[in-house]
C-alpha cells in the first residue's frame, strides 16, 4: 500500500514540473493564443511565455493559423513568423591564447542570395567556383561544414543533423520550435568579456572559451558584412553572372 502511495505521489510531482520558458519572435506583435487558453500579447518583437515541459502545445496566430509543437525539458524558440535564424560562435580569448592557430572546421550558411562563413584566418577567401559548389551543398543539406586539412577539404557528414556550431549554423523558416542550443538568446546582450576558470597545468589548452548567440538571418547578414576580418560574405548572384556571362540588353534571360 505504501509503495502504491509513493508511486502516486511521484507521478503527481512529475506532472507538476516547472514550466519551460519559450522565446517568441513575432514582428507584428499581434496576440498569440496558446493551447486555446493562454494569450500572449507581445510587448516587443521578442517576448516569452512559460509553457508546460514535456508536452504538446498549440499556438494560434492572429490570422487563425494553428501551429503545433512539442516542448521538451529545455527552453526554446517559437517561430510563428517563419523567419530564418543564424546561430554563430563567439570566441573569448585570454592574452595567452591570442596567437593560437586557426580552426579547421568551417560551417557555411545561406542568407537570401549570400553565402556566409566564418573565416578560419583573416586572409581566407573562397575562389568563385568553390563558393558556388559549396553553396549548392548548403542548399541540399541545410547546414554544411568542412574540415580543412593540408590534404584538402573533407565534408562533415554528421554536421547537417547535429547541433554543433562551426562558426555559423542556420535554423530554417520551416522550424516552428527549436530547442535552445545557443548561449545568448534573441534580445539578450552579448558580453564583451567572460570569466572562465583555468585548471593549473592545462592553461595553454583551456584559455579559449567559446559561446554561441542567435540572430535573425537578415540582421546577421548585416552583422557579418560589417565584420570582414571575421566573416566572408559572398554574393552568389554576382558569381553566377560572372560565370555564365551577362545577358545582352534586349535579350531575355533563359
Amino acid at each position: 500500500m505504501r509503495a502504491i502511495h509513493f508511486l502516486l505521489v511521484a507521478l503527481f510531482l512529475s506532472s507538476c514540473s516547472a514550466p519551460i520558458q519559450v522565446t517568441v519572435s513575432s514582428r507584428d506583435q499581434r496576440p498569440l493564443v496558446f493551447d486555446g487558453t493562454d494569450t500572449l500579447a507581445p510587448k516587443a518583437v521578442v517576448d516569452s511565455i512559460a509553457l508546460s515541459s514535456s508536452a504538446e502545445h498549440t499556438c494560434t496566430t492572429a490570422d487563425q493559423r494553428t501551429l503545433s509543437f512539442r516542448v521538451g525539458t529545455k527552453p526554446g524558440l517559437l517561430n510563428p513568423d517563419s523567419n530564418a535564424f543564424v546561430v554563430f560562435s563567439i570566441d573569448y580569448r585570454s592574452d595567452q591564447s591570442a596567437n593560437q592557430g586557426p580552426k579547421i572546421i568551417v560551417g557555411y550558411v545561406l542568407v537570401d542570395s549570400f553565402l556566409v562563413y566564418r573565416k578560419p584566418f583573416p586572409q581566407e577567401h573562397l575562389e568563385d567556383e568553390l563558393a558556388l559548389r559549396i553553396a549548392e551543398r548548403v542548399r541540399e543539406k541545410g547546414n554544411y561544414a568542412e574540415a580543412i586539412m593540408p590534404m584538402g577539404r573533407r565534408p562533415l557528414k554528421s554536421y547537417a543533423t547535429s547541433k554543433d556550431v562551426a562558426g555559423v549554423r542556420s535554423i530554417g523558416p520551416d522550424q516552428v520550435f527549436t530547442e535552445r542550443f545557443w548561449d545568448y538568446d534573441l534580445g539578450q546582450e552579448i558580453p564583451s568579456t567572460i570569466t572562465a576558470s583555468v585548471q593549473e597545468g592545462m592553461q595553454k589548452f583551456d584559455t579559449e572559451r567559446k559561446r554561441t548567440a542567435i540572430m535573425e538571418a537578415t540582421k546577421f547578414l548585416v552583422f557579418a558584412s560589417l565584420s570582414p576580418d571575421v566573416y566572408e560574405v559572398i554574393d552568389l548572384r554576382r558569381l553566377k553572372e560572372t560565370s555564365v556571362g551577362t545577358v545582352p540588353e534586349g535579350v531575355p534571360a533563359e
